[in-house]
This record gives C-alpha cells, structure tokens and sequence, in this order.
C-alpha cells in the first residue's frame, strides 16, 4: 500500500500550476512523544498569487484524491496574510517496549504491583509520520520561509512588493517552460 507521504509528492509533482521549492525530511525513529518521522513540503503557484480565498481553493485541490487530516486556513485581515497549510498524517510502525524492575532493598520486596521484588511493565505506541503541505502566495516567499522568514505570514506591505517585478519575471520564466 502506497504511503500518504508518497500520494502527497506524487500529486503535487504532477501538478504543472505549482512549484515545489523543498522538502525537508526529519527522522526521529524511534520517536518518543509526538511525530517519529516528518516531511515538510514548502510548494507555491508558479504565477504568484495574493488572494487569499484563491490560495484557499488552490491548497485545498492539491491533493484531490485524499483527504488531509487537518488543514490551517488562508486568511487575512487589514494589515497581514497568514498563509494556509495541509496536514496529512499516517502510522508508519509500531513500537513495543518492555520494562524489567528488580528491587533489592529486603524492605521493599512488597512494594504495591510488584512481585518477589519484580515488575515488568509492557507499551504499544504507533510511530506516526506528520507530512505538511506549506502553500505559499509565490517561489519568492516560499524560498524565505524555507530560510525562517515569514513562515506563517506575512505583512499586506510586504506582499505587495512581492506582487511588482518579481511576479512579472516569474511569469515570463515558467510561461516559457510550459
């Protein structure tokens, strides 16, 4: 069976309306407490875009054919945009862990859920991977937040400097490779 990780790439690699400028893996196997293992897919129209109920519309068809877990949504208010992103979330293992606890000291050989001094203690958990889907309103801005800049949203003024030469030489490049 294919991976939600796998469907997650293969659908937006195919997709010529987008550019996917990273992905950052991180392996945390075992994995103790939250994700054991994380991708974090940072993707943008190839034509900017800067309207966020048209962001909306574009993340949300990115995957069609699966259903994210959860999503943030694009919104944005006077003075800033905060950008939307897709979580796609899946068991990838499992994990047991067995515990032995012998007690020496004579006086607590009684001690509660112990046995002639013994316990054993047993645990199942899921190792679980979180993959994100993180849409930005054009390369520039995604590239940014790949560097820490502007990850979760960004200032209206910003966005539309954004929005002058940059888009326009960005249109004209990806125009040309089609």
């Amino acid at each position: 069976m294919k991976s939600k990780t796998s469907h997650v790439q293969e659908a937006l690699k195919a997709n010529k309306d987008i550019e996917i400028v990273e992905i950052q893996e991180s392996n945390y196997l075992p994995g103790k407490n939250g994700f054991s293992h994380t991708f974090d897919i940072y993707v943008a129209p190839k034509q900017g875009i800067y309207d966020a109920e048209k962001l909306q519309a574009l993340m949300e068809a990115l995957v069609p054919d699966l259903e994210p877990t959860m999503s943030d949504r694009f919104w944005e208010s006077d003075s800033q945009m905060s950008f939307g992103k897709l979580y796609f979330d899946e068991t990838i293992g499992t994990e047991h862990t067995r515990r032995e606890i012998t007690l020496t000291d004579a006086g607590l050989q009684s001690t509660e859920g112990f046995v002639e001094g013994k316990k054993v203690i047993e645990s199942t958990q899921d190792l679980r991977r979180r993959t994100w889907v993180r849409l930005y309103p054009n390369v520039q801005i995604a590239a940014f937040a790949v560097d820490g800049q502007d990850q979760w949203s960004i200032d209206k003024k910003d966005l539309i400097k954004y929005q002058g030469t940059f888009t326009r030489l960005m249109n004209r490049f990806f125009a040309k490779r089609k």
